[in-house]
């Protein structure tokens, strides 16, 4: 359910500015979800973007978002099949994983502190076996404040202060889905 906001106009500022204000306000309310569930108060959850080209927008992960529950809601949101992005920013409460061999077994590393995103790099496909589900993959390098960078796959993170996202769609038909591959014991992209 969309919740309807109201955009208060202030006069003080250049027409310009004021335009440039109301169309960001205009994006976050186009993206504005209410979520509620039968045990808890409604949470609003925010995704700013704007669309650049046909196949590619800016989108602007604020303080606290879950990262990789705004990029699979925002492929809902927009019906798109299959996309990559490239993302960097701050983040924090993250969780790294290492992927032992062919065992499909991750090793799992809490960050809770604030770190540098130095780089994220990513792809979104759909689940095989149920695609109204995203599954966004994504990797990346982190450093703290002493300057030491680590990496890794994503599992969860938040956004410290703020995440920057160039999201490009590859296809709006939902063409790549990802699959168990046995050999591996790890969900594959599958065509």
């Amino acid at each position: 359910m969309t919740k309807e906001k109201f955009i208060p106009i202030d006069n003080n500022k250049k027409p310009v500015e004021e335009v440039q204000e109301l169309e960001n306000q205009v994006a976050k309310i186009e993206f504005s979800e209410e979520i509620k569930s039968d045990n808890e108060e409604s949470n609003e959850i925010v995704i700013v973007s704007k669309k650049l080209a046909d196949n590619q927008w800016a989108i602007k992960l604020e303080k606290d978002q879950s990262v990789m529950d705004s990029l699979g809601k925002f492929v809902q949101k927009n019906k798109i099949g299959f996309a990559k992005f490239e993302m960097i920013g701050a983040l924090k409460d993250t969780t790294l994983g290492y992927v032992e061999g062919t065992t499909g077994i991750y090793k799992w590393k809490k960050f809770p502190q604030q770190a540098e995103l130095v780089s994220g790099l990513g792809n979104i496909a759909w689940d095989h076996d149920n695609t109204t589900i995203p599954m966004v993959h994504c990797h990346v390098a982190l450093s703290d404040e002493n300057f030491n960078v680590f990496g890794g796959h994503l599992k969860e993170a938040k956004v410290a202060i703020v995440s920057e996202v160039i999201l490009t769609v590859l296809s709006d038909k939902k063409e790549v889905t990802r699959d168990l591959d046995k050999n591996v014991n790890l969900k594959l992209w599958n065509f």
